[in-house]
């Protein structure tokens, strides 16, 4: 599908311009070799793969997770409705501006992600030097290591109430959050990766999926009887 479009939008290239524009698909002064047709592919499938199904995936646990807990959502939207300006509570879709700065819509995105990362395998890395030693185990230079990323995130070690919806550990004044809990939370927290091999569209991600769950919770109010509260 992906080098059929590719291939496609070659041939019959848009009058105007968009993010695939950029592509170096021709030979230019800057650019004397442009890209391969593999190399086209394989940035295509990054950008329609991690920025669009890890988003819905996102979104999907989220709304799960708010109808299985209907007492969270409730405070979400009480939050909402005090925080936002009265002609965004009744808008369609609040500002971005707005939403950004609401802890508890922020700690909600978080434990979902937390609970059930979009990506639930962890990103490949190669040991180097003279290797590593992982929980005891000496592994040689050169080898290809992961961890999946669910196993890490509900990690009875790291955090309490591991396997719970509670978005209230991510909020700094909560009193039920220790401060080791906290740093796990900053260094065990890997929807997006971490470091330089981060993702890059992770502020993205955040803007859509707190103007989505926004718009959602103060337009609708869901829950299901058959869901089992996490």
């Amino acid at each position: 599908m992906t080098r059929f479009k590719i291939m496609e939008r070659m041939s019959s290239p848009p009058a105007g311009r968009n993010l695939f524009s950029h592509f170096p698909i021709t030979t230019t002064d800057k650019r004397p070799v442009p890209m391969k047709m593999s190399e086209i592919i394989v940035e295509n499938q990054v950008m329609l793969s991690a920025g669009s199904d890890t988003t819905q995936s996102a979104l999907a646990y989220t709304m799960f997770l708010l109808a299985a807990n209907p007492e969270k959502q409730r405070t979400l939207r009480e939050i909402l409705q005090k925080t936002l300006p009265t002609e965004e509570v009744t808008s369609v879709v609040a500002s971005y501006n707005s939403v950004k700065n609401i802890p508890y819509l922020k700690a909600c995105l978080d434990e979902s992600m937390r609970l059930y990362a979009p990506i639930g395998f962890g990103l490949p890395r190669r040991t180097l030097g003279e290797g590593a030693t992982i929980v005891g185990h000496h592994i040689p230079c050169g080898v290809t290591i992961s961890a999946p990323v669910y196993t890490i995130q509900c990690n009875e070690t790291l955090f309490k109430d591991e396997s719970k919806h509670v978005p209230e550990r991510w909020l700094p004044e909560n009193p039920a959050t220790t401060e080791e809990e906290n740093r796990n939370l900053k260094d065990y927290y890997l929807p997006f990766s971490l470091d330089g091999r981060a993702c890059i569209g992770r502020n993205l991600a955040y803007m859509q999926m707190s103007l989505a769950i926004s718009a959602m919770v103060l337009a609708f109010d869901w829950n299901s009887p058959r869901l089992v509260s996490r």
